[in-house]
């Protein structure tokens, strides 16, 4: 499931003209989609990773604000990696290590997404290796009480 979608990347994180710049290898003067969606499945595999590392059931029923954000973030990253590999600039560099950072809370859930709610009120689940046998005081008995 894509966390983001080709218009959200064009409203509100990079001009029409710089994403052009970044995937139009042909000179056609458009966008090419291929690439971006290539881009995006890169950084939606790594927030699936984690969040299935961190216990969330995927798919998620409805995509959280954050994880929207972060794929933005990275689908750009990516684009410009695979365009300016050489000459990245240092403040994306930088917005790559935020987003794993964050991308590290909220699997350790430090930050809650708002994302499978039961497991996160819970705590998670637990195991036992109990049984009714190794019980110190018989039912019975607890029942006079």
């Amino acid at each position: 499931m894509p966390y983001s979608q080709d218009s959200d990347l064009t409203n509100d994180i990079i001009s029409e003209k710089e994403l052009i710049d970044l995937t139009d290898d042909d000179g056609l003067g458009t966008v090419n989609t291929t690439r971006v969606a290539a881009a995006r499945s890169r950084i939606d595999e790594l927030i699936d990773g984690h969040l299935r590392a961190g216990g969330y059931t995927l798919p998620l029923a409805s995509t959280p604000p954050m994880l929207k954000s972060i794929s933005l973030d990275g689908t750009v990253y990516y684009l410009w990696e695979r365009k300016k590999k050489h000459n990245m600039p240092e403040g994306m560099k930088d917005k790559l290590k935020a987003v794993m950072a964050l991308l590290m809370r909220i699997q350790k859930r430090q930050i809650l997404i708002g994302a499978d709610e039961a497991v996160e009120k819970a705590g998670g689940n637990y195991k036992t290796n109990k049984t009714s046998d190794d019980k110190m005081f018989p039912k019975e008995k607890l029942d006079s009480y």
